[in-house]
């Protein structure tokens, strides 16, 4: 009877389970600080839209009582000088 012999010569070592342990806490404390940074990104994004909205807005609503103003300053002005004429 023939057999078949295998032989394996254990070229490539394989990490031990501390060794794995560690890798994997290597990947996960990445993969945290890499949401961390884009958390923060994006958190400083919406922060900067929403101020950028409220100034806008502001902006807006100040350039329109602005002008409501100097219209009821020209009125009352035209209003005085018939009042002269």
């Amino acid at each position: 009877m023939t057999s078949i012999s295998v032989k394996r010569f254990n070229w490539v070592q394989t990490p031990s389970a501390w060794e794995q342990n560690q890798a994997y806490r290597e990947r996960l404390k990445a993969l945290r600080e890499d949401f961390e940074a884009a958390n923060s990104t994006m958190s400083t994004g919406f922060a900067n839209a929403s101020i950028n909205q409220l100034n806008g807005m502001a902006t807006i609503i100040a350039n329109v009582t602005i002008a409501r103003l100097q219209k009821e300053q020209a009125a009352k002005q035209a209003k005085f000088l018939d009042m002269l004429a």
